[in-house]
């Protein structure tokens, strides 16, 4: 990988952490108000979906996204990965945020490395680093203190 690759994976992880972290504040305050975790899921992908074909209008990107979708493998894992990710994912963090304190429910739902590594590795074969690793051995132990105080 090249170093501005890396930068640039960096970057935008960074801001999509931010982005999910105040995601998660938003919608347990919403929640708050009595709105429950499949509305709040609802709204999210119905606002997801127009800010999406916005931006793949207003970028011009019309053409690719069709191209895209005519690739029925790649949009079988892409539906896949949506189905888990997006809905139970996102459907579980917010019964998650709304049923206990948002600093553990956000701790755990960012222990996602642990099952990512192995996979990585395994699948992908990628090279897992010691510092990969270390960092995978902290996560555990944070997310132990966090629970066990």
């Amino acid at each position: 990988m090249e170093k501005k690759e890396l930068i640039t994976g960096v970057f935008y992880s960074v801001i999509a952490a931010l982005g999910q972290g105040g995601g998660f504040v938003l919608v347990k305050h919403g929640m708050s108000f009595g709105v429950s975790e499949f509305d709040a899921l609802l709204l999210r992908v119905l606002v997801s979906v127009v800010a999406v074909a916005l931006f793949v209008v207003l970028t011009g990107k019309t053409k690719t996204v069709i191209k895209s979708a005519k690739n029925l493998k790649a949009m079988l894992f892409v539906f896949l990965g949506t189905t888990v990710g997006l809905i139970a994912g996102s459907l579980l963090g917010f019964v998650a945020v709304n049923n206990t304190k948002i600093g553990i429910a956000t701790t755990l739902i960012s222990t996602s490395p642990i099952v990512l590594l192995p996979v990585a590795r395994f699948v992908y074969k990628e090279k897992v680093t010691l510092i990969a690793i270390a960092g995978t051995v902290v996560t555990i132990g944070g997310v132990t203190l966090l629970l066990l105080r």
